[in-house]
Formats: C-alpha cells, structure tokens, sequence
C-alpha cells in the first residue's frame, strides 16, 4: 500500500491528487482519502517493488500536473507499506502512519 500526504495548505493539491489517482489505477486498486487528507491506495497481489514503481510514477504525474500556488509545484510526501503474514489492515495503516506502536496482530 502507498499513502500520499499533501500539504494540509494546498487543499486543491489534495483533491487534484485524489482525481488522478483514481484515473491512474488499475481496477483491482483500492483507494481512499483518509480524514487527515491523505490518499492511501492499496495494490492488490503486488510486491513491495513494484508497488514502489506504481507509486513513483503515480507520484510523478501529481508532481507535474497539481499546483497549489500559481506556478509552485506540489509534492506528495509517499510512504510505502507492504503486509507481512502476521499483520492486520490495522497493523499496516500503522506502518503507512509511522506509527512507533505498530505490532502484527
């Protein structure tokens, strides 16, 4: 899974973000703007490699086609998790938060 988080000061870095991830996914893709206004989308049957390819270019498109300010580029910040056996959905948002406490369940 990858969570792309905005500046909170760009809100339509934010809602661009969330346009072009979902144009840029693939159907088995699942996608979801988080209350804290970031973007966690989730790769089914992907390894961690790949995953991190997908979310660099997914990244590279909100890089180049997203403006908060006139002319100033907005950059998502990506975190990447990817799940172990022993982890739940909750152990690995917690991973994708950077959550210190983050223990498989």
């Amino acid at each position: 899974m990858a969570r792309f988080a905005f500046d909170p000061a760009h809100e339509r870095a934010r809602l661009d973000g969330a346009r072009i991830l979902s144009r840029l996914m693939r159907q088995m893709d699942f996608g979801a703007v988080q209350n804290d206004g970031s973007i966690v989308a989730v790769f089914a049957e992907t390894d961690l490699r790949t995953a991190h390819m997908i979310a660099r270019r997914i990244s590279s498109v909100m890089r180049h086609t997203t403006h908060g300010k006139r002319d100033a580029r907005v950059e998502p910040v990506v975190t990447l998790a990817t799940m172990l056996p022993s982890d739940s959905a909750k152990s690995l948002l917690g991973a994708a938060y950077g959550d210190a406490r983050r223990a498989a369940s």
